[in-house]
């Protein structure tokens, strides 16, 4: 298993929504139930950059793998307080209007993945390699840069 940490950053028209993801037992990465750290859309490269860095520190212990029987339940009660953070009632109304950008550390090298959506299923979303940009032990301002300038690719695909 992995030393690293994954984030996935969800932009909304409102917000930035930020999602601390941990690892399971078999290497998957899933969002942890908890509220994602939300920033305004007003805020500058060098607080987006700051909070991705605090999200990407925080040590998060491997979980077990959620079986077959308990894998819907606990989709669920990790989406559940993005939706509530984002005051929506269901994932299709909150991913539909959401650009998405993940970022995975490994020691002191961060991966910036923006995100395709597919059409099938609703909500899903594949990496975007062409778009992705690795930097190493950024500073705030460096990474919030790279974030928006990965928000930007996906608005100039769209």
């Amino acid at each position: 298993m992995s030393n690293g940490a994954s984030l996935t950053i969800y932009r909304r028209s409102d917000a930035y929504y930020l999602v601390v993801s941990a690892q399971t037992t078999t290497g998957l990465w899933q969002h942890v139930p908890e509220p994602p750290t939300v920033l305004s859309r007003k805020s500058l490269a060098p607080d987006l950059g700051s909070l991705a860095l605090d999200c990407l520190s925080e040590h998060r212990p491997i979980t077990p793998h959620p079986s077959r029987d308990e894998s819907v339940q606990v989709r669920q009660l990790s989406i559940d307080p993005i939706l509530k953070s984002a005051n929506v009632r269901s994932w299709r109304t909150f991913i539909t209007s959401a650009v998405q950008v993940d970022v995975s550390r490994a020691n002191q090298s961060f991966t910036i993945t923006p995100m395709m959506a597919i059409s099938k299923p609703q909500g899903a979303s594949v990496p975007d390699p062409s778009a992705e940009s690795e930097l190493l032990s950024p500073s705030a301002l460096d990474l919030g840069r790279a974030l928006l300038q990965a928000f930007a690719s996906k608005d100039a695909s769209d």
